[in-house]
């Protein structure tokens, strides 16, 4: 980056932060791949939330250049708000998104925790399910669905009820969770169901694939935040914090 060019980026960094009440904030004007040098300046301030901007109805398309949204959802330390462009409310609606496997009171908690710090007493809960291959052969398809429905409605109440119980321990405010379970696949099925719904925001984690997996198929997070059309908030290490959603709110107010 010449001079030239990074006295014009930090003017018109300055520009942006005096014109959205952020005179007191630190600059940074870096040099070099994005995804490379947002995390050190993350790692740098030790940053508990890191907010990009997202562009479009279905976001940073997987494998188009220049976007960094994937790589920084795979490998920042500390949660990813992907946010809507467009929005300037605040949030009213928050939607987890959750497979129901490895540790979904994280997803669930965060979930609730964000809706109580921004005035809500409900928050959506979406684990899609898909019917396996060969279901054929021992259920009809209607047999099939409801079947995985139940297992999944009896794995979700399980998981709100943990949550619930250990947010009333530590003398939270309630937070109601409205069940949205579905037969489909999550990367489609939870898009479709915030944008019938209205969610502003997703919240949820996303999951580590090997490499060569991830070149076959792009892990589920990616690809809801691919075509979610709200802002999605991802957050990968299961990491004390805190701060967090305090600061969400003052963003979005």
């Amino acid at each position: 980056m010449s001079e030239a060019h990074n006295n014009n980026a930090r003017e018109e960094l300055e520009k942006f932060a005096g014109t959205h009440g952020l005179e007191d904030a630190r600059l940074h004007v870096r040099k070099g791949p994005a995804v490379r040098e947002l995390l050190e300046v993350v790692e740098e301030v030790g940053a508990d939330l890191l907010v990009i901007g997202r562009y479009g109805p279905g976001g940073l398309k997987s494998g188009r250049r220049g976007s960094i949204a994937g790589p920084l959802l795979r490998r920042c330390p500390a949660p990813v708000l992907l946010a809507q462009p467009e929005r300037r409310e605040v949030y009213r609606s928050v939607l987890v998104a959750s497979d129901l496997e490895g540790d979904p009171d994280r997803e669930l908690l965060r979930g609730m925790e964000l809706a109580e710090r921004l005035g809500l007493d409900e928050i959506a809960l979406a684990p899609a399910f898909p019917v396996p291959h060969g279901y054929h052969r021992v259920l009809t398809w209607d047999d099939a669905v409801e079947k995985l429905k139940t297992v999944s409605t009896e794995r979700a109440n399980a998981a709100i009820e943990r949550v619930q119980a250990w947010r009333t321990a530590q003398g939270d405010a309630e937070v109601s969770v409205r069940l949205l379970i579905e037969e489909g696949a999550s990367h489609t099925r939870v898009p479709e169901i915030a944008a019938r719904e209205g969610m502003d925001v997703i919240v949820m984690n996303p999951h580590a694939r090997s490499g060569a997996a991830r070149l076959l198929l792009p892990p589920t997070a990616e690809r809801i935040m691919q075509g979610a059309n709200c802002s999605v908030w991802a957050e990968r290490d299961p990491k004390a914090y805190e701060g967090i959603i305090a600061a969400l709110k003052r963003l979005v107010e």
